[in-house]
């Protein structure tokens, strides 16, 4: 059933929903009278309105006279979601005409060069939005004659440009080999086989395996990690240990021929690495799709452009929610955001970001069922994206105690959130032994929640950091740097919890959408300190401003976004040295930017005030 944007799940229409001060609650793209400033009263109020209902005429960037121009229509999206859709299936297509036959070609840029183009095209999206605001302070009339439709071009032709400079050009181009066999041995074989080897088996079945080989790869002596404790052992004492009673001889024989085809294609020390770690859902979803697939080269290649798809038809869905502008400056971020370091060239990697971004499209639209139904399934994927609804969750709390009933949209999400997790929870039973695989899982999650590593990101490297840059000596080493942290635990202690009172303390008075990607993502960033590839989410920071690109203050901030990470480029380039680039200076990155945004809100909405009138309370007390 097609619903109009103003219609919730139950089929009624709603009211706009209304904030503590009885104000009506704006949708991120809705811009206030007071913001629209040189209108009059009537047209603010009009445009007000017309984006309450949904009227996607009125996108961020739009004017009355760009609309009827422009000729969108009804649908002035659907350009972008084309776009979109035609960019997905042109770089698959390319890299498919490009990559099915092995090549033997010699890399035609170096990975320096490779990383710079991404670092070129944050910075021009960052001078672009400063170019955009410097326009229509002091030349307004430029921006409503052919330089916006200049603008268009070339911001789509950056979007081009930075989707190979991220799905392609670092593997393809610059490495020489497309496919990460590396990735794809824990992601695609690991979920083929995850029935047989589950969690802890897929090292001692491959040495098991090998051995029955002519010429074994694997010799006694070789280290291999022990999925059962992450120890390092010898590779005879890890194949000692090996169960593989579950494989039929069908099955048995299948796997023995996938083993040996990426053994031809990765180092040993592939079984080194961790295994694999996605969820039992995970693991039930993409797991399905492969479990009769054939490896080889072409099968290997068309499985990446699973995460390819996935995320040109997020982009997609958030122009549909958002507007042509937001979805261009998030997928920007997603192709220049070097915490990302590189596209996976895996198989279902970033559908955790895909469902997690088209449920926050899903609230912007106010379909709060459908955007209770993705950020569940998001969560069901990866987990983490579970504190994503931390912030919505405390606004329904808030409204509850305060009003002593849920308006209709938050009951809503609620139902349609409890039916989902309910829902997924009965598919992952479909897995023998689910619940003894679910307990597996979270050992593993608490044994990396306790890791620090030169790959991760969060704000406790802030903690860590003792002027070194490079090296690995036994005065800049990781494991001093990491016992000099411990008495620093109390200091950072407190400030995460004073950080994340003013988080809440703003979150409240925000919209649904910003208050979803804010707290989800300073909860992220204060508590956890993960690898540095999930802090691909940071994307979702554009839509804190999605409303106020008109203004001065949206589009500066977005750019500073933009900007501090061409900076993390320049820095990169400068000093190649990975444990820096992640500890330090991206978590220092992350941390100024949030600083800003916390400032900027708690302002907004008066809790800088708040909080000063609660400081002086207890200064007199």
């Amino acid at each position: 059933m097609t619903m109009h944007p103003d219609e919730d799940d139950e089929g009624g229409t709603e009211p706009a929903p209304t904030s503590e001060e009885g104000a009506v609650e704006r949708s991120p793209s809705a811009v206030t009278p007071a913001q629209a400033g040189v209108q009059s009263a009537p047209e603010s109020r009009r445009i007000l309105d017309s984006r309450l209902r949904g009227n996607d005429d009125a996108t961020p960037f739009s004017t009355a006279s760009e609309g009827e121009e422009g000729g969108t229509g009804k649908h002035p999206s659907l350009p972008a979601v084309l776009f979109f859709a035609a960019l997905g299936v042109g770089v698959c297509a390319l890299t498919y005409l490009a990559e099915v036959e092995p090549s033997s070609a010699d890399p035609r840029m170096t990975t320096l060069q490779s990383d710079a183009l991404r670092g070129v095209v944050a910075g021009v999206a960052a001078l672009g939005l400063v170019l955009v605001v410097v326009l229509r302070r002091y030349r307004p009339a430029l921006l409503a004659g052919r330089l916006r439709v200049v603008l268009k071009v070339a911001a789509a032709l950056l979007v081009v440009v930075g989707s190979l400079a991220y799905f392609y050009v670092p593997r393809g181009v610059a490495r020489g080999e497309y496919l990460n066999f590396h990735d794809l041995y824990h992601y695609f074989v690991g979920l083929k086989y995850y029935r047989e080897v589950s969690y802890e088996q897929l090292y001692a079945c491959h040495l098991e395996a090998d051995r029955a080989r002519p010429r074994p790869r694997y010799r006694d002596g070789d280290g291999v990690r022990d999925l059962l404790t992450y120890e390092l052992r010898r590779a005879k004492e890890i194949r000692l240990g090996a169960d593989c009673s579950t494989f039929t001889p069908e099955r048995w024989r299948e796997f023995g021929h996938d083993t040996s085809y990426f053994d031809g294609h990765m180092p040993r020390s592939t079984l080194l690495d961790q295994g694999y770690n996605g969820t039992p859902f995970h693991a039930l979803v993409a797991g399905s799709l492969v479990e009769s697939a054939e490896v080889d080269r072409r099968n290997l290649v068309l499985a990446t452009f699973v995460d390819v798809l996935g995320l040109c038809a997020l982009f997609a869905v958030l122009a549909w929610a958002f507007g042509w502008e937001v979805a261009f400056l998030v997928a920007l971020f997603v192709f220049a955001n070097l915490a990302d370091f590189y596209f996976h060239v895996s198989y279902f990697r970033y559908w955790w970001l895909v469902t997690l971004g088209v449920g926050l499209a899903c609230l912007q639209k106010r379909r709060y069922g459908l955007a209770a139904v993705f950020l569940v399934v998001s969560a069901m994927l990866n987990v983490f994206p579970l504190l994503f609804a931390a912030g919505i969750g405390l606004k329904i709390l808030v409204s509850l105690v305060k009003e002593r009933r849920l308006a209709r949209h938050y009951k809503t999400f609620v139902a349609w959130a409890a039916a989902a997790t309910v829902l997924c929870g009965a598919a992952t039973m479909l897995h023998d032994r689910p619940i003894e695989r679910y307990g597996t899982f979270f050992e593993k999650m608490q044994f990396h929640s306790r890791m620090l590593t030169p790959k991760r990101i969060g704000f406790r490297y802030n903690f860590l950091y003792r002027g070194a840059v490079t090296g690995d000596g036994p005065d800049t080493s990781f494991a001093r740097r990491v016992a000099e942290q411990r008495p620093y635990q109390v200091p950072y202690a407190a400030l995460v919890v004073v950080i994340l009172l003013l988080g809440a303390a703003v979150v409240v008075r925000l919209d649904d959408v910003q208050a979803t990607v804010l707290s989800g993502f300073l909860l992220f960033f204060m508590i956890f300190s993960t690898v540095a590839y999930y802090y691909a989410c940071a994307a979702l920071l554009v839509l804190l401003w999605a409303g106020e690109l008109r203004r001065a203050r949206g589009a500066l901030l977005t750019a500073l976004l933009f900007g501090l990470m061409a900076v993390v480029h320049v820095i990169w380039s400068a000093t190649q040295a990975r444990a820096f680039l992640n500890n330090t200076v991206l978590s220092a990155m992350f941390t100024i930017y949030l600083g800003v945004v916390l400032a900027c809100f708690a302002h907004q909405t008066g809790r800088l005030g708040w909080l000063r009138d609660r400081a002086r309370a207890l200064a007199k007390r």
